[in-house]
């Protein structure tokens, strides 16, 4: 299976041009904790002040939703632990942890970055990473926000080569994921993974994958599925004008908008290994 993630920062059904787009594939890399023998065991969990009970859980099943955006304030750079290396970077480390979570998604209401500074998010089983992540990560309007990790527990590393300022590097809030709706097999192989948001289709859609799909194969690729902070989803399509000036338009239901949208995780190229399902 495929999948591409990115964050887009534009307004929907709105022209959003390329500037308006930055991909979270990141610059690829190691955090260098793990290289240097840092463990997490020496990190202060940050939490946030409630988390949801068993009522509250249910409540967002019975929603359709995969989860519930908490506020967890934390400034990396003042209350991360810093470590210097041999070689004079510093290695500044904040573990953010919501007790119960299937997986978590940040979002950063700063990212001020010095150009040399590199941030790193992953989960605290070092399972998955996202990073190297840059300014360049920055949406327009001043925040970024990360695509789901696994687990209740994940790490920001914020990396400062000498002489780099530490710049502003903050969470605003926290996605707790109550059911991970990337539902991850074969030990969370980035490529084998279905979506399951708890219910299952109509029996009148057609998986992309199967036979009736055959002719939209090229047409699958402009589809996307997109999570939003507030632990609920849609998905929506890329489109064009007649003109055709290659403007990315991204096409979804009204009921989808919220105004956060320079926060909400984008899924391509996402679809099943194969024909399940009715049909």
């Amino acid at each position: 299976m495929r999948s591409t993630i990115a964050v887009i920062g534009c307004a929907l059904l709105a022209i959003c041009s390329p500037g308006n787009s930055a991909a979270q594939l990141g610059r690829g890399g190691i955090p260098l904790s793990w290289t240097t023998g840092m463990g997490t065991e020496e990190l202060v969990p940050l939490m946030p002040a409630e988390v949801p009970d068993m009522d509250q859980r249910a409540a967002v099943l019975t929603e359709g939703r995969f989860g519930v955006q908490l506020p967890l304030v934390v400034d990396v750079p003042e209350q991360g632990l810093h470590s210097i290396l041999a070689d004079g970077t510093t290695v500044v480390r904040a573990l953010l942890r919501s007790p119960g979570a299937a997986a978590l998604m940040l979002q950063f209401d700063r990212w001020e970055l010095d150009p040399q500074a590199t941030v790193f998010v992953y989960d605290a089983d070092r399972r998955k990473v996202i990073g190297a992540l840059g300014p360049e990560h920055r949406s327009p309007v001043g925040d970024m926000a990360t695509a789901l990790l696994p687990g209740d527990a994940v790490v920001v590393e914020l990396h400062l080569p000498p002489g780099a300022m530490l710049g502003e590097l903050r969470v605003a809030s926290i996605t707790h994921a109550v059911v991970d709706p990337l539902r991850r097999v074969q030990a969370l192989d980035e490529e084998d993974r279905d979506f399951d948001p708890g219910y299952q289709s109509a029996p009148c859609h057609v998986n992309v994958n199967c036979p009736a799909a055959a002719a939209w194969q090229q047409q699958k690729r402009a589809v996307a599925m997109f999570l939003r902070p507030d632990g609920n989803g849609c998905t929506g399509t890329l489109i064009n004008n007649t003109a055709q000036p290659g403007r990315p338009l991204f096409y979804a239901a009204n009921h989808c908008f919220q105004p956060n949208t320079s926060q909400w995780v984008f899924y391509f190229n996402y679809e099943a290994p194969g024909c399940v399902g009715s049909v």
